[in-house]
């Protein structure tokens, strides 16, 4: 399906980036939920690959016209094909490791494991067990913007 609202090229350096990026947050989020499963680089690799047609459909269905990829987009587009690849994955630790990435992406702005942040990794995941992932990406999003509008205060 083609990109007709976005001028946006992906280049396998930029997906393989965002890998590193979550599976690093993965592994270092072993305490918050015990031995719980991580799926691998290339299953998270080739989800987001994946993925890339539903945020195309997504920007043509809601006239979103993107140059650049946001990668909590991806992540969370993502998070369906990473799961049906491995039904064994944990995906509220792989939410929470979102919710971490945003937290660097923020001035390193540090998000824990406290009560609020499980609130919303048990509201988002409860989102995208019931297949709203749609619902989980603005939850999100939201979440990322108001991290950016109080970066500075």
């Amino acid at each position: 399906m083609p990109l007709y609202n976005t001028k946006m090229q992906v280049e396998r350096d930029k997906l393989l980036e965002q890998v590193k990026k979550i599976i690093k947050h993965l592994r270092s989020s072993g305490g918050d939920f015990g031995d719980s499963n991580i799926t691998n680089e290339r299953n998270i690799y080739r989800s987001m690959t994946q993925a890339l047609k539903d945020i195309g459909k997504y920007c043509d269905d809601y006239d979103i016209k993107i140059t650049k990829l946001d990668s909590i987009k991806l992540l969370v587009f993502a998070l369906p094909y990473i799961k049906e690849r491995d039904l064994a994955m944990n995906s509220e630790r792989y939410i929470f490791s979102i919710f971490k990435m945003l937290g660097e992406a923020t001035n390193n702005k540090q998000i824990n494991s406290n009560e609020q942040i499980r609130k919303s990794i048990a509201v988002c995941d409860k989102l995208f067990n019931n297949g709203n992932n749609l619902v989980v990406y603005g939850y999100i999003k939201g979440f990322q913007e108001a991290l950016e509008y109080t970066k500075d205060k």
